[in-house]
């Protein structure tokens, strides 16, 4: 039979009859002031706080089923078993290095005696010294033609809006725009007009027997895409620059063969031959070592072919 209890479940007073009180429909039978029972649910009706009690006890812990306890406990202690089948299989692992950590150890010491038994230490330390500093200098020298590439890719974007036409007779007040257009209807670019152009314009000194060329810029790069290759595109100076100093260092080369892209000089020995890439900061002589390399290896093909034995007829 159930306790009856005269005092609050909650706040552990006794009741009075001047206080309305609720009993729980759980078994334990516990009693509750409904003032306590509205501040402990955080509810403000009546029935709602009567309604919460009806099948449950704030009070007293829930029952739990003896075989869900168990179930659960084997399950946790399955997951033990687990664990504990892959520590040792770690254990097992960890143990494996340990021996062939020890063996790379051993054939380390026997390589540095056998190098030591040779006297070839100090030959082979400057060897790796030597390669090392050269390996440092080619990454350096890398690094600094890849900046430079990237510089005079970005300059020549900014200027690939823009055309350089060269040997066009001066003429004094001329409107250079109308120049450009007539020119452009000369080699079939009807595009060149008022409304695609922004300016024209000299460049250079003005000198009595110099011809200025004239600098124009469109409204858009996909106008210069459409002219003629025989137009120069304008290009950052220090190209143009390079251009010159390979024709010059070159003169068997036609040049032809030597043109500027947008970070480069590019140039070829013969046609078909292996592409070459200036840049500014590299050593000319360099890449005449690796042209005379190119024509000795062309002479050679050229040797063999000329003394391949005919085939019978």
């Amino acid at each position: 039979m159930s306790q009856v209890y005269d005092y609050c479940g909650i706040c552990c007073r006794q009741f009075s009859d001047k206080i309305e009180h609720v009993c729980t429909g759980a078994e334990c039978k516990h009693n509750f002031h409904l003032t306590c029972l509205l501040i402990r649910l955080a509810l403000q009706k009546k029935d709602e706080a009567i309604a919460s009690v009806s099948m449950k006890c704030l009070v007293c812990p829930e029952s739990k089923n003896i075989n869900a306890v168990l179930t659960s406990i084997n399950t946790r202690l399955g997951l033990l078993k687990i664990v504990n089948d892959k520590l040792t299989t770690l254990t097992a692992c960890m143990d494996k290095l340990q021996e062939d950590q020890i063996t790379l150890d051993r054939h380390v010491l026997q390589l540095e005696a056998r190098s030591c038994s040779n006297g070839d230490v100090d030959q082979q330390e400057t060897i790796i010294e030597q390669v090392t500093e050269r390996l440092c200098a080619l990454r350096k020298e890398s690094t600094d033609v890849y900046i430079e590439a990237r510089q005079l890719e970005l300059e020549s974007r900014m200027l690939n809006d823009q055309l350089v036409n060269s040997g066009i007779p001066e003429i004094p007040s001329e409107d250079l725009i109308q120049t450009v257009i007539r020119l452009g209807s000369m080699i079939d670019v009807p595009n060149l007009t008022h409304d695609s152009l922004h300016y024209a314009e000299k460049i250079g000194k003005k000198g009595q027997s110099r011809v200025r060329s004239i600098v124009v810029k469109c409204k858009s790069p996909q106008l210069v895409e459409k002219v003629p290759l025989y137009v120069n595109r304008r290009y950052p100076s220090s190209l143009f620059k390079l251009r010159q100093g390979v024709i010059k260092k070159f003169p068997n080369i036609n040049k032809n063969n030597i043109w500027i892209t947008n970070s480069c000089v590019c140039l070829r020995i013969t046609d078909g031959s292996d592409l070459i890439k200036v840049y500014p900061s590299m050593d000319l002589d360099r890449i005449q070592d690796s042209w005379h390399d190119q024509v000795d290896v062309i002479k050679q093909q050229a040797m063999g072919y000329l003394t391949r034995p005919e085939m019978d007829n």
